[in-house]
């Protein structure tokens, strides 16, 4: 019996499976073609709209009826949603895009303007720039030089032996500053590369890094006085002492025709460097008795206005101060651009000596000149440097 309860059981269980699985057929045969694909639990598809099967259903998304009609809130954080976006952002800074590049235009180089061709001189000699005129100075003359330097170690042997402080110094002709801007100019450079091994030994005063064109007369071929201080310094320095500018005052007169105001038909206004020095100071000079002071402005009136300083050329002119009583003299040999030197000088001596070897035989020198204790001063241009035969 139990056997026969048994075989009911299992009989009715097949049955039961059987059903199962017809029920399971006759289901996928209405099931629109996804018997393949087993239904999600828990996900609630909408069986008269297809399922996009390139879409994977999301677990907890809201169906289609539900969702927000802007399509945009599905693919941005909160944060960063448009209508908190910039609408003016440049597409070059969203991500995955560059800028456009604009093409460089290339640039135009600027128009140099044409150089002035160098002044040449003139049917007299003259080139000019701008407002200033500049005489031929000529070509270096090495045999000059020469000539110059053995002038100089003959007085030093014959006069200079119980002197004090010996030095020269060669004043740069005006040429030398518009080099480049002329075709006729004298090195100043060449010429002391000329002059300094005939006179090794010598105390020599560099002065050309102390001037400019600017620092010459526009008419004129001299320095104008009022830019010496630096140079009158320079120089003070080598004989113990120093020269400032607070130590004068400046006076200037209009009108001043230099030695090419013939050519250039101007004038320009000239300045001389007044102190207690100066102003105390007596001049003696030899050729012309009556020129005792160091700066005559009545000789501005003159043909030859630069005597101005000093009396101008002569052989030979003491300048006695009664300011400077200390006893110390220096004797210059110079030419005329040593006339508005020794006047800024005259603070450190009692007395300066002004010798013109271009009007005074050397020979006669011990007559006239005690270079006892004496400081020297060589102080020439370089035009004279460069016609040295005019040296007696």
């Amino acid at each position: 019996m139990q056997r026969t309860v048994t075989r009911t059981l299992a009989l009715l269980l097949a049955g039961l499976m059987l059903l199962s699985l017809l029920l399971s057929l006759i289901g996928c045969s209405g099931s629109n073609g996804t018997a393949d694909q087993p239904e999600d639990a828990g996900v609630h598809t909408d069986h008269d709209t297809p399922a996009d099967p390139d879409t994977p259903a999301d677990p907890g998304s809201q169906s289609d009826s539900d969702a927000d009609p802007d399509p945009a809130e599905d693919q941005l954080p909160a944060e960063d949603s448009p209508a908190d976006a910039d609408t003016d952002t440049d597409p070059a800074e969203e991500p995955g895009q560059t800028a456009p590049e604009t093409p460089e235009t290339p640039e135009t180089p600027p128009v140099q303007p044409e150089k002035p061709a160098p002044a040449a001189p003139d049917a007299n000699g003259m080139m000019q720039l701008g407002d200033t005129w500049i005489q031929d100075p000529g070509v270096l003359d090495t045999d000059s030089i020469s000539g110059f330097a053995d002038k100089l170690r003959s007085l030093q042997s014959k006069y200079l032996a119980q002197a004090g402080t010996v030095a020269y110094a060669v004043i740069p002709d005006k040429s030398h500053y518009a080099a480049g801007q002329i075709t006729a100019s004298l090195s100043h450079d060449a010429m002391m590369e000329a002059l300094r091994p005939l006179l090794e030994g010598w105390k020599e005063i560099r002065l050309d890094d102390l001037l400019t064109l600017e620092d010459y007369l526009l008419t004129d071929g001299h320095w104008r006085q009022e830019k010496l201080v630096p140079a009158a310094n320079r120089i003070a320095g080598i004989y113990g002492f120093s020269v400032s500018e607070s130590d004068f005052s400046k006076k200037s007169q209009s009108g001043f025709g230099g030695d090419y105001s013939k050519y250039s038909g101007t004038t320009e206004t000239i300045c001389w460097m007044e102190s207690r020095q100066t102003a105390a100071a007596v001049c003696d000079n030899f050729q012309n008795p009556g020129r005792t002071a160091v700066y005559d402005s009545s000789l501005l009136n003159s043909g030859s206005p630069y005597d101005l300083f000093a009396g101008g050329p002569t052989p030979l002119v003491t300048i006695r101060s009664t300011e400077n009583t200390g006893g110390r003299r220096l004797i210059l040999f110079r030419d005329s651009f040593g006339s508005s030197m020794a006047p800024l000088l005259l603070g450190g001596y009692s007395e300066i000596v002004l010798v013109d070897l271009r009007y005074m035989v050397s020979d006669l020198l011990p007559q006239y000149v005690d270079f006892t204790d004496a400081d020297v001063l060589f102080l020439y241009s370089a035009r004279v440097v460069n016609n040295s035969r005019m040296l007696r």
